[in-house]
């Protein structure tokens, strides 16, 4: 009784879950995912695969929270780093998979396809109200069309009086 009362502290305590991960490591030797804020460049690009047709480019992005809950809210950015081996070529694509968007319907985007070197990095930022949509959310990293990493996302709403991660505007799940 007392080992059940303590587990259950401890897992009052735990806070938010690192992302479900899982990659092969013959491919990607590292992979990063959670909650993360970055430098708009001002640049977009062109990207068929996606609802709005294109995806605006970031640098410096830093990870901020290792974690598998996304608050919906807007400016919220998530998504993933992989670490590719020494020596992997080949064309990696990310595919984003998500509930229905209010409107559309649409439960997928696919990043444009790029070479498979050094790491890839795909994100997602709730921009518009139609995107932040609860549930299960789904960052897969392909090469040559082969599945090769995946992180897993649950997107909820942000605590009340949830206080917003530094530089980020991502609300705290914590308080």
């Amino acid at each position: 009784m007392r080992a059940a009362r303590a587990l259950a502290l401890l897992a009052a305590l735990a806070g938010p879950a690192a992302a479900e991960i899982r990659f092969d490591p013959a491919v990607v030797t590292g992979l990063r995912a959670g909650l993360w804020c970055a430098s708009d460049t001002g640049e977009r690009q062109e990207a068929p695969g996606t609802v709005s047709g294109y995806i605006d480019l970031v640098a410096d992005p830093v990870l901020r929270r290792a974690t598998e809950m996304v608050p919906l809210s807007s400016g919220t950015t998530f998504g993933i780093e992989a670490t590719f081996a020494s020596g992997v070529s080949g064309t990696a694509q990310v595919i984003v998979t998500h509930p229905p968007f209010g409107g559309s319907g649409e439960t997928r985007q696919a990043m444009n396809p790029h070479p498979a070197a050094g790491r890839a990095i795909a994100f997602y930022t709730f921009d518009y109200p139609h995107e932040e949509v609860a549930g299960a959310w789904g960052f897969t990293l392909l090469l040559d069309g082969r599945e090769v990493a995946r992180a897993a996302f649950e997107a909820v709403e942000p605590r009340p009086g949830a206080m917003p991660l530094v530089g980020c505007g991502a609300p705290e799940l914590l308080s």
